[in-house]
């Protein structure tokens, strides 16, 4: 896998769910993937428990850049770096 930049384009909140749509350029070549974000638990204020989760690569936002790892020989097979259990 090779290592590239790429830009966060679209972001939908479920609620349950956030999906992310990431655009990244190979070879002059534009691809885009889509890729739920991992959630882990919020981290805890004093004794109160909390449900509340967020993605794993921090506060996201439109226009942010992300670490994307595509394969060589189909550059449009690619994931996040960072999104990881």
């Amino acid at each position: 896998m090779t290592e590239t930049t790429g830009s966060i384009i679209n972001i939908v909140n479920t609620g349950q769910t956030i999906t992310l749509t990431v655009r990244y350029v190979v070879n002059h070549h534009v691809y885009a993937l889509k890729e739920e974000a991992v959630l882990k638990p919020a981290k805890q204020l004093l004794l109160f428990k909390s449900k509340r989760k967020v993605p794993v690569l921090g506060t996201l936002r439109v226009g942010q850049e992300v670490a994307v790892y595509y394969d060589e020989k189909h550059p449009s097979a690619a994931y996040l770096k960072d999104n990881i259990k």
